[in-house]
């Protein structure tokens, strides 16, 4: 316990630093001192302590970031073996246009030259652990300075096959030529063609014009119906909707006075039968009186006028008959 407090002080108080001077630090370093144990002594070692500690981290930091580096260098001639690969086999493999893809691995292996001089740079730090892999690395690109060479001897030599190989593109081209040659006897053709007058294609585009001024017109007409014609039908047919509701209650009113008048003649129909009665006695007696007989008459007129009555006279003439 006593030197975890002991490294805890060292860390936290600066080496120049003074304590203060209370009890129980006075009683402290009596007992410390009594047991001969040298308490600045131990302040200074834990900062030194701490301080290796940060040194530790930071040489850290610098080994991971050398590490980036070699790793990203190692990228680069990985992607140089792979470019030597296709060099070798495009040494032995008919490729057309080789001479431009020589010319590309030419340029990548002149990127060598800067991955030579990251190399050199790296190989001055000063950390055993990278020592190996720099060597490596090293090795590496020297083995890829042959490259160079087998590239501008590659360049020098003729390629069996290439020669075919640029006479059958030659063909292509001067049958490509052709086609474009054709082309153009077309092109000139029909260009001939827009100046001749032909009769039945004039004729035709008249006809054509004609039609297209007809539809002219019949979308002038179809635009007036649509901001005319349209609109006062449905004006007219608003107004009708609106007189035909009007008509509709009218005869509505109308059939019930109808239904009110039909009510007064079933009552007065009701009356009939002792009207017909009185109606024969009458007659009975008017046949006496030649007067009565007159205006007996008159009231069988009436009553022949009235539906219904009428047909009840007629029964009841016919009762009397019998």
């Amino acid at each position: 316990m006593m030197e975890a407090s002991m490294s805890d002080i060292g860390e936290s108080v600066p080496e120049d630093a003074t304590l203060p001077e209370d009890s129980y630090i006075r009683d402290q370093k009596k007992y410390m001192s009594d047991l001969g144990i040298d308490v600045p002594g131990l302040a200074k070692q834990a900062m030194e302590a701490g301080n290796n500690k940060k040194l530790a981290e930071q040489r850290q930091r610098e080994v991971e970031g050398k590490q980036q580096q070699i790793d990203y260098l190692q990228g680069k001639i990985d992607a140089l073996l792979f470019v030597e690969a296709e060099l070798k086999a495009a040494k032995e493999v008919e490729i057309p246009g080789l001479k431009i893809q020589l010319q590309s691995l030419q340029d990548q292996v002149n990127s060598l030259s800067s991955v030579e001089g990251e190399l050199k740079a790296a190989k001055e730090v000063e950390i055993p652990e990278l020592k190996i892999q720099l060597q490596s690395l090293q090795e590496q690109v020297n083995s890829l300075s042959s490259v160079k060479g087998e590239l501008k001897a590659a360049k020098e030599v003729e390629i069996p096959g290439l020669k075919t190989q640029l006479q059958s593109l030659q063909d292509q081209v001067k049958g490509l030529q052709d086609q474009v040659n054709s082309l153009s006897s077309v092109e000139a053709e029909l260009k001939a063609a827009k100046k001749i007058e032909i009769p039945e294609l004039k004729t035709q585009l008249q006809t054509l014009q004609d039609q297209v001024k007809t539809l002219s017109s019949m979308e002038t007409e179809l635009k007036l119906v649509n901001d005319t014609t349209i609109p006062d039908l449905q004006k007219r047919l608003s107004t009708a909707e609106n007189n035909k509701t009007e008509k509709m209650i009218e005869l509505s009113r109308k059939l019930g006075k109808v239904e009110v008048e039909a009510g007064s003649l079933k009552i007065q129909a009701e009356k009939v039968p002792g009207l017909i009665a009185e109606l024969e006695t009458a007659q009975a007696e008017a046949r006496k009186v030649p007067a009565l007989q007159t205006e007996l008459d008159k009231v069988k007129a009436v009553a022949e006028t009235v539906p219904g009555l009428r047909i009840e006279l007629e029964k009841a003439r016919a009762e009397a008959a019998a």
